[in-house]
This record gives C-alpha cells, sequence and structure tokens, in this order.
C-alpha cells in the first residue's frame, strides 16, 4: 500500500529490512509461530526468515520465487524502467510498460498490476526496482536443505522475472511439493489463479487449514466429529 514518507535510500530496500518488518508483525501480533509465505521477492523474504528464524515458522509457501544464487535476470536490468519513472512520473510509465507488454503479447488484463503503481511514490519505486534488482540473498542456495519446516512452491514457465529453474531447485532442496499454472498470463490475467493453486497443493500435501487443525486437535475416540 501506499506510504507516507517516500524510501529513497539503498538500505530501506535491504532483504534485512523486510524480515526484521516481519518479525516487528509477529510480535505485535503475540504470535510464536506462524505459516510465512510470499510472491516473487515476497518469497525471497519469507525463505530468509525461515532460514533465519526457523522456531517462528510453522509453514513455508513460496509462489514464484525470484532471487536465488544470483542477481534476478530481469530485474537487475530494469534501470531503463527506473529512469522512466523518475523523468516521466507513474501514470506516463504505466502507459509506456503497458504498450510494451502488450506489444509481447500479454493478455490486456495481465497488465492491471501496473495500475498498483499509482499509490505509490514515483522516487521510491524507482529505488526499489534498482535495489531489489541487485539482490543476492542466498549465496549458497543450499542452505535450504536445512528447513525443519514444510515447505510448499507455486511456479510457472516463460517468465524469466520468476525462473522455473529457481522453483524447480528449490523443490529439489526442499522435497517440496510442487504446482505449476499455466504461465503467465494466466498468472496475471485470471484472478484467484495463484490463489486456487495453493489451497489445492496445500490440501492435496496435506498441509491445508482443515490438516493443521486437526494435527493439533485430533478427535478423540468416540467423539463428534
Amino acid at each position: 500500500h501506499a506510504s507516507g514518507t517516500p524510501f529513497v535510500t539503498p538500505s530501506a530496500y535491504a532483504i534485512e529490512e523486510f524480515v526484521d518488518d516481519a518479525l516487528a508483525v509477529l510480535r505485535e501480533l503475540g504470535w510464536e509461530r506462524a505459516a510465512v509465505g510470499g510472491s516473487s521477492m515476497g518469497a525471497a523474504i519469507a525463505l530468509r526468515l525461515a532460514l533465519d528464524h526457523p522456531d517462528l515458522v510453522e509453514m513455508l509457501i513460496l509462489t514464484g520465487p525470484a532471487f536465488g544464487a544470483e542477481p534476478n535476470p530481469v530485474l537487475a536490468t530494469e534501470d531503463e524502467m527506473a529512469r522512466q519513472l523518475e523523468e516521466f512520473g507513474i501514470p506516463e510509465t504505466i502507459l509506456l510498460r503497458r504498450a510494451a507488454m502488450l506489444e509481447l503479447g500479454a493478455p490486456l488484463a495481465a497488465t492491471a498490476i501496473l495500475d498498483t503503481w499509482i499509490a505509490h511514490d514515483a522516487r521510491s519505486l524507482a529505488m526499489a526496482l534498482r535495489t531489489v534488482g541487485q539482490w543476492v540473498p542466498f549465496p549458497d542456495l543450499e542452505e535450504a536443505r536445512r528447513l525443519p519446516m514444510p515447505v510448499v512452491v507455486l511456479a510457472w514457465p516463460d517468465d524469466a522475472m520468476h525462473p522455473l529453474e529457481l522453483a524447480e531447485r528449490l523443490v529439489e532442496l526442499t522435497a517440496a511439493p510442487l504446482v505449476l499454472l499455466s504461465g503467465l498470463a494466466e498468472v496475471l490475467g485470471t484472478p484467484g489463479a495463484v490463489s486456487r493453486a495453493l489451497t489445492a497443493l496445500l490440501h492435496s500435501s496435506g498441509l491445508g487449514p482443515d490438516a493443521q487443525s486437526q494435527a493439533r486437535h485430533p478427535a478423540g475416540r468416540g467423539e463428534r466429529r
């Protein structure tokens, strides 16, 4: 959501800052453990949190992982978009990016994600693109092998920003179940596709809310359910 204070320094977008924010939310809620998940850069934050504070994470849900042992292949080259934001502002940049996406064959519905930019500060968004694009949050991705909690992964092909190879590598390292969507057009153009796929994945893996509740509160012999 929009922030009243622009964040225009690189340090504001260090992954450690986002992990600290997540920890602060857990403390504020008074939760000792939680299911943690995220999409794209959120998946990197969730994974970093799970690696650094495994005792706080009951389950890890990674959707469209974008960051591993090297800079993201798309975001690392997005300086041009950052420059457009600084030079033209957000509304004009949205028009430029929408035209570029349509030219590449993206469905019109998929461009709706650009409209979420309008609530943000152009300088903050430009700095985020430049800084997050250089993230290398897991120099040794092998550390994912030590995750003690259940992990599930959702991914899709034909999207260089969220490489399927990275998702498959995380599946290999964590023995996580994987569900594949058809592609970026479905992810961006079909509301609810990701949440429906995740719900099905969790239930098929025995990790859905009902299964978790039953594990904590098993029905006694003869107890009515």
